[in-house]
This record gives C-alpha cells, structure tokens and sequence, in this order.
C-alpha cells in the first residue's frame, strides 16, 4: 500500500475546501464546515501539527523580506503587526501588494496626468497606504465596501457595527486593522482609492 505525506497549511487546506462557503442545511446547520477537526481527518490518517510560528519571528522575517525587495524594514514589520500575520506566506503577500502599491502611487503622482497629488497634499500617506493594502489583502469585502465611501470608516471603528452581508468575523478583522492603524487620513485614503492605487 502507498503511503503519501503531505505537508500543508491546514487553513489553506479548510479554505480550499470551503470554497463554496458555508452553505446551510434547511434545518440551519452547516455543511462543508472542515473547521471541525473529525471533518479535516476525512482526508488525512494521521495529523502532524507543527507549533505556530512566533509573532516575533514574522515581524524580522518581515524585515529581511523588505530589506531584499527594497521596502523600510519598519514599514514592512507595521504591516505585519497591522494584519497581526499568522504566517509567512501572509508576510509575504502583504509586502509584495505593498511594493506593488508604492510604485503605482509613484507613478501616479509624476506621470503627466497627475492622477495623485504630491505626499504634502496627502497627510500620512505611508500609514494610510498601508492600512488600505492591509485591508485589500486580509478583508477584501470590507475594502470593496469602504472603496465605495470612505467615510464609512467611522462607522466601522464602533465595536458593534455590523455591514450588511459581510461575516461578522470579517468586520471584527477589519476593525482590529483599523484600531491598529491608529489614525490614518480620509482625505488620503479618498486619493490613493480614487487615484486607483491598486
């Protein structure tokens, strides 16, 4: 009989397979929830966790990975902490949109049409980049649903709002975000979306 090990990230594996999302039963039960462990066994005989990388360690990784790609080792490690990152991959994803970011507000602001003004004409730029690459990549529904108004952000920092047809799992990840953000500039935000930083 063959035997197969396979490495994986158990929460890639879940999202995979929940592809579909959650559906409900007629009764109201779910289905397809591979968050329950005897779910996820359907697959696997045997499960070997490894323990959690420390937080720690994915802020230097953080770091490292910027210093290679030609970020600010502490911009890249507030990304991190912004998204509170659980692996590296996560680090990863989040420093390359942020790259990618930068470059195109760069563009934006000296091509000839100026579809961006100068950093003087966008207060905390760098933070308010950064809290919106941290929402794109981590909470897009929330990030296409503020896109929309930014000056919804008010509304979503109260801690029992609610967004219509976005899982309140999101919305709290969103807000935790945001907290950590600290203050960040309407004004900018309104730019950079409008200028189509993305």
């Amino acid at each position: 009989a063959c035997q197969f090990l396979v490495p994986c990230d158990e929460q890639q594996v879940i999202l995979a397979l929940e592809s579909d999302g959650y559906r409900l039963r007629a009764d109201g039960t779910k289905y397809h929830d591979y968050q329950r462990d005897e779910l996820l066994r359907k697959f696997f005989d045997i499960v070997v966790r490894m323990d959690p990388v420390p937080f720690s360690d994915l802020t230097d990784y953080a770091a490292t990975l910027a210093g290679q790609i030609g970020l600010d080792a502490g911009e890249a490690r507030e990304l991190a902490y912004l998204v509170a990152a659980s692996n590296p991959r996560q680090v990863k994803q989040l420093l390359n949109a942020y790259k990618v970011a930068i470059e195109r507000v760069r563009q934006s602001q000296t091509a000839p049409e100026r579809m961006l003004p100068e950093d003087a004409h966008m207060p905390q730029k760098n933070r308010t980049l950064m809290a919106l690459v941290a929402l794109r990549e981590t909470t897009p529904s929330v990030y296409d649903w503020l896109a929309q108004d930014f000056s919804k952000v008010a509304e979503l920092r109260k801690d029992n709002s609610e967004i219509s047809g976005i899982a309140d799992r999101i919305v709290r990840m969103a807000r935790s975000i945001l907290t950590r953000a600290g203050e960040i500039s309407p004004v900018t935000a309104e730019y950079l979306i409008a200028g189509r930083y993305e």
